[in-house]
């Protein structure tokens, strides 16, 4: 893996805590947050999406899967990837 140290996550307790202060300042500015995110037309951020959004955050396995986002290891890069494979690779160009 390139001489990379073993990955170790934080702990669950502190990686939910984290969760949990991240939700609280982001659910209140969806929709703001939305309107940023798509700029060519934030028309389209209405109520609806805003509160289709705030309902799934705050579905019980929301923490949990924010949580586990910082349990994967750092990523690895394509050429990382191909020279530990070492066979014939396709490539498709369009």
């Amino acid at each position: 893996t390139g001489g990379l140290p073993r990955f170790s996550s934080p702990p669950n307790g502190v990686l939910f805590a984290f969760s949990r202060l991240l939700f609280a300042y982001l659910q209140p500015r969806i929709q703001e947050i939305c309107k940023n995110v798509y700029p060519a037309d934030p028309s389209q951020v209405d109520e609806r999406l805003a509160a289709d959004i705030l309902r799934d955050s705050k579905d019980p396995g929301a923490l949990g899967v924010m949580a586990s986002g910082a349990k994967l290891p750092p990523p690895r890069t394509l050429n990382e990837l191909f020279a530990e494979y070492g066979g014939p690779v396709l490539v498709l160009q369009g």
